[in-house]
């Protein structure tokens, strides 16, 4: 480099100690990246392994599973048909039991109702 294309400027003591400590930080910081990045680049390779390994597992399994169903007696299976319900005399209990709760509930709340038109007036 020529001396005529260099430029000097003056810093104060402490702007060069500042200046120092922020160099150092930043090259501190860039180390831990990399260190990070290289933790990443493993634990990544680690996981590709793993995956492949699972896929030949996987594939493995199903080679197995269709030799099985090759080699196992095929089943009939009659199709059941549903039966038609017939009413259940608890059933219609129920529904008569439930109805008379409605009706005695409908009731009741008439008369509250009633007794309170009688306060409002």
């Amino acid at each position: 480099m020529d001396n005529q294309s260099l430029i000097h400027i003056k810093l104060d003591f402490e702007e060069a100690v500042e200046g120092k400590k922020d160099i150092l930080e930043a090259e501190a910081d860039l180390l831990r990246l990399l260190q990070t990045m290289k933790r990443y680049k493993i634990l990544r390779q680690k996981e590709l392994t793993l995956k492949a390994k699972l896929h030949t597992k996987i594939r493995t399994i199903t080679t197995r599973i269709k030799k099985l169903k090759t080699l196992l007696p095929k089943i009939k299976i009659q199709e059941i048909t549903p039966k038609e319900e017939k009413p259940n005399s608890r059933h219609l209990r129920t529904k008569l039991k439930t109805t008379q709760n409605s009706t005695q509930l409908d009731r009741e709340l008439a008369d509250i109702q009633n007794k309170l038109k009688e306060l409002g007036r």
